[in-house]
């Protein structure tokens, strides 16, 4: 359901009813039979025990991963409040699972949406837990996409704050130089507005100081979200990566992901619009500064600029001693996060959900979980200004996603005696 927020009402709408919402999301909300072969099981409380029941996550490997997990935190300087901490050591446990969203780095905190993700994930584990069920939220930094142009902005009361960076490497290593002048320019936005002095000490203690835009990151929603212990995870780890060599070294020989997730998508073309198409090789080589595409011509393998080139044999002797240098695409992503955690449940938006519906035999192919899919919370916030608007011409919230000729039909309605000229 889509909750509207307003000064006068909280109304809630169904996904069908906003016709805002691609059909496979709406079917899968619907439970369609259709498409229950393309999830493992769907969130309710009944389906995580009797998942629990068929598959308790034994593969991961917990002690590397509080051991990364506890050196990021050491590293970034914070000091780890009482929940937090509990809720890493819990992960040592074969009982303790996650449920996880996972979003890009962005400037500040981003849109709207990325606060409803975490909220959403901290809920869910929250009535997992009332349920019996051990679970702890993890929040997982997708540092290492490298969208600079989408990352570097914020709009604050509709104004775009703008960070000059020529940053053209897995975001995370970005260095936050030049941020300081942004933080300045939110300063003016918020003016003496109430919280303001607040929100301009957190931002420039997350951000002062921090080697990069992984840690700032990290400080950032740690301070919003610690109470509730919330895990921050940057997956960008040589150690960590080293667990998913037999995936990226498929992708590079064998090309399953790319036949399998064709597959599906071929299946789900028969009736919607699909997300994702999948490349013969779904995985990127960090560099200094940068993240280019790795690309198979014959026998050998090269960046986008050709210049850097490998041979199968060079190249697996990279992916051996280098792991950390292979980074996952859309297509590998969602497997590498599910290879690294005990993971229950992916939080994600939309377009999140629909893309990974694609995934389902990849996952059965490879032997990791495939976890439930959760959609976020979604809201839309009427200001009082639009609201009144909408009262006067007699259309009620719940009616706000109808077609413009329906609110003349509404008007008119309402209004007999009003004339329209042309």
């Amino acid at each position: 359901m889509l909750t509207m927020k307003s000064t006068f009402d909280n109304v809630r709408i169904s996904f069908e009813q906003t016709n805002a919402f691609d059909s496979l999301l709406v079917d899968y909300l619907s439970l369609d039979q259709g498409l229950k072969s393309f999830y493992n099981f769907f969130p309710s409380p009944v389906g995580f025990k009797e998942e629990l029941a068929r598959n308790k996550r034994e593969k991961v490997n917990r002690t590397k991963l509080v051991t990364v997990l506890r050196e990021q935190y050491q590293n970034s300087g914070i000091d780890l409040t009482e929940a937090v901490r509990k809720n890493i050591e819990l992960l040592l446990s074969s009982d303790t699972y996650t449920v996880t969203t996972g979003h890009q780095l962005n400037l500040f905190t981003g849109p709207l949406y990325f606060i409803y993700k975490i909220l959403t994930t901290i809920n869910l584990a929250e009535k997992l837990k009332a349920n019996g069920i051990s679970v702890v939220p993890v929040y997982w930094m997708a540092t290492e996409d490298h969208d600079m142009e989408e990352i570097r902005s914020a709009t604050i009361f509709a104004h775009k704050l703008e960070w000059e960076t020529t940053w053209t490497g897995a975001s995370g290593q970005a260095p936050c130089s030049g941020i300081a002048e942004v933080i300045e320019l939110l300063k003016q936005k918020l003016g003496t507005m109430e919280g303001a002095e607040g929100i301009i000490s957190m931002m420039i203690s997350a951000y002062e100081g921090s080697a990069d835009l992984s840690e700032a990151m990290r400080k950032l929603v740690h301070t919003l979200f610690h109470s509730y212990g919330l895990i921050i995870l940057d997956a960008n780890d040589a150690r960590l990566k080293a667990d998913f060599l037999p995936v990226i070294l498929d992708d590079l020989q064998k090309h399953s992901a790319e036949k399998l997730v064709s597959e599906t998508t071929k299946l789900l073309e028969e009736k919607y619009h699909v997300q994702v198409h999948p490349r013969n090789i779904n995985l990127f080589y960090i560099g200094s500064g940068t993240r280019e595409r790795l690309i198979q011509e014959g026998s050998n393998y090269h960046v986008s600029n050709p210049a850097k080139t490998w041979s199968m044999k060079e190249l697996t002797e990279e992916v051996s001693t280098h792991p950390e240098r292979f980074s996952p695409n859309v297509v590998l992503r969602p497997l590498y996060q599910e290879s690294i955690l005990p993971n229950l449940a992916m939080i994600g938006g939309p377009a999140e959900i629909a893309y990974w519906l694609e995934y389902k035999s990849t996952f059965d192919h490879f032997g990791i979980p495939f976890p439930a899919l959760v959609l976020r919370s979604c809201f839309l916030i009427i200001d009082a200004q639009s609201q009144e608007r909408l009262s006067k011409f007699g259309i009620r919230t719940e009616q706000i996603f109808d077609s413009a000729d329906e609110w003349i039909k509404i008007y008119l309605n309402n209004n007999p005696d009003s004339f329209f000229f042309c």
